[in-house]
């Protein structure tokens, strides 16, 4: 009978992404990065620079395969509202789709300003009700009876009879959140989050397949 793996050799792929995480210019671990000093206002330091310098910095110095285990971190919560090529969410459009009008730059701004442009098919909008209350998400279907909403951040439906609806105003806010660089940790693992959304956005769900990092870089193996 083979002997077990060493625990220690089982940990290396994480190991390997810690070493990289903090090789980085005030490298920082994403979650841990709202409590970092240097990268508290990463998202304010990138918006001051040229988006086309940017740009061309994340495609010659980011790092795909590093970006996609930025782009997979559970405190982002990235995957929760985009596929890559998988099972389609309603919550937000599939990155692996190729689409002429996606450039870098929109990618930039798509991160940056979430509420700058949102795409068609995903606008939010809040309902006021006859009693005063407001309710807000994605429109999921509207008829002559009722409004459904789809809760952005759970994705659960919610539907308000039409008869208890005074008011149905679009929201000028995307359902995703602005500032999420400063949880990315670094100015590098930005470019990285930056050039694999690029390269998937290329190369399609077969790319996205190709870059797509083990469940080892989320969850730390039994011992």
């Amino acid at each position: 009978n083979s002997m077990p793996s060493h625990p220690i050799r089982r940990l290396a792929p994480i190991l390997a992404f810690f070493v990289w995480t903090f090789a980085q210019p005030g490298g920082a671990l994403p979650h841990a990065a709202a409590q970092a000093p240097e990268s508290a206002g990463l998202a304010d330091q990138l918006l001051k620079e040229d988006p086309q310098a940017l740009a061309a910095e994340a495609l010659a110095k980011g790092d795909a395969r590093r970006g996609a285990i930025v782009f997979h971190q559970p405190q982002l919560a990235c995957t929760r509202c985009h596929s890559t090529g998988e099972k389609p969410s309603p919550l937000g459009p599939d990155l692996s789709r190729r689409d002429e009008r996606v450039t870098v730059e929109f990618l930039l701004d798509a991160v940056l300003r979430p509420s700058k442009a949102v795409r068609k098919g995903y606008e939010s909008y809040v309902v006021v009700t006859a009693d005063g209350r407001s309710l807000a998400g994605l429109l999921a279907k509207k008829t002559d009876e009722a409004v459904i909403l789809r809760d952005a951040t759970s994705g659960k439906m919610i539907e308000i009879a039409a008869a208890d609806i005074d008011e149905i105003v679009p929201s000028k806010q995307s359902a995703m959140p602005p500032g999420l660089a400063n949880l990315v940790g670094s100015r590098q693992q930005f470019l990285d989050l930056v050039r694999y959304l690029s390269d998937i956005g290329e190369g399609g769900p077969a790319r996205a397949d190709e870059l797509r990092p083990a469940a080892a870089f989320f969850a730390l193996p039994p011992l």
